[in-house]
């Protein structure tokens, strides 16, 4: 969900406006969600999230193949970035084939 948010917050995903105070975070959860950003682990997610949106936008091939064969992107993808399974790749990749992405 980290990542999710990190997008939103980042205007990449279409029809919700960028920036902390997007409508989306509502203001009960404004607090804890900046206290959840300063853990590690979300601000690795999120970045790894923003990192693959990158590579998708500027990789033709890499995009074609999420629609193609979404396991072998999402493979190619952790080797690319240099990182581990991340959950929140999928969240990316589902969120490119149904053309959610901002352009």
């Amino acid at each position: 969900m980290s990542a999710f948010l990190g997008l939103c917050e980042d205007g990449r995903i279409a029809g919700i406006k960028g920036g902390v105070d997007a409508d989306y975070i509502g203001e009960g959860d404004h607090f804890k969600r900046r206290n959840e950003l300063q853990k590690k682990p979300v601000r690795e997610s999120i970045q790894a999230a923003r990192d693959a949106v990158n590579l998708l936008t500027k990789d033709s091939r890499l995009a074609s193949e999420v629609v193609a064969d979404p396991a072998n992107a999402k493979k190619n993808l952790y080797r690319l970035l240099k990182i581990s399974n991340n959950s929140q790749m999928d969240v990316v990749i589902a969120l490119w084939i149904h053309r959610l992405f901002a352009t």
